[in-house]
């Protein structure tokens, strides 16, 4: 029961949204690939270009979607190809591979420091079930508070936890 519950949550399409990597087209790249000052300043943290173009794509993702993604280079081939050209002036095209933990974890340290979020952490479970209690009152529908929710983790500017975890939470406050 439990897990017929949280299958109708969302839909496939609704998560798939929700949690998979952006697929930008040439505009989106152009938006999301640029970086201000600030962004330059902390892109010179990084010095070999495979960190470099990493922190770039985790850093327009992150702009798209407020999330992070663990994915490999040949998985982001067209924007990381778009990166190379436009910052490098290089047209590689068989990039393979990714980061280690440790600088993907600096990465999206220094990302969630540019733009003032926080990780999703236990912590706030506390604080989400009583949000949670508060709108189930006025959204009756598990969807619809789910949905709510999403949007005051924006507005206060934390990270989304996994599907299961959403979900798990909205079960429990039913």
């Amino acid at each position: 029961m439990e897990n017929e519950k949280r299958l109708q949550l969302l839909s496939e399409a609704e998560i798939s949204d929700l949690y998979d990597k952006p697929c930008f087209t040439p505009e989106e790249r152009e938006l999301y690939f640029t970086l201000n000052p600030v962004e330059q300043q902390s892109l010179g943290r990084y010095h070999n270009t495979r960190t470099r173009v990493y922190f770039i794509l985790q850093l327009g993702y992150f702009k798209a979607k407020h999330q992070f993604f663990r994915f490999h280079f040949e998985a982001a081939a067209e924007d990381t190809n778009f990166i190379l050209k436009d910052y490098f002036d290089r047209e590689d095209t068989d990039w393979k591979g990714g980061l280690s933990r440790d600088s993907i974890r600096a990465q999206k340290r220094d990302i969630l420091n540019l733009f003032n979020y926080r990780d999703w952490s236990t912590d706030f479970e506390p604080q989400i079930l009583t949000k949670l209690g508060q709108l189930v009152r006025y959204f009756p529908k598990s969807h619809s508070a789910l949905r709510q929710l999403l949007f005051h983790l924006d507005r206060q500017r934390i990270i989304i936890p996994s599907y299961r975890t959403l979900a798990g939470t909205i079960i429990c406050a039913d």
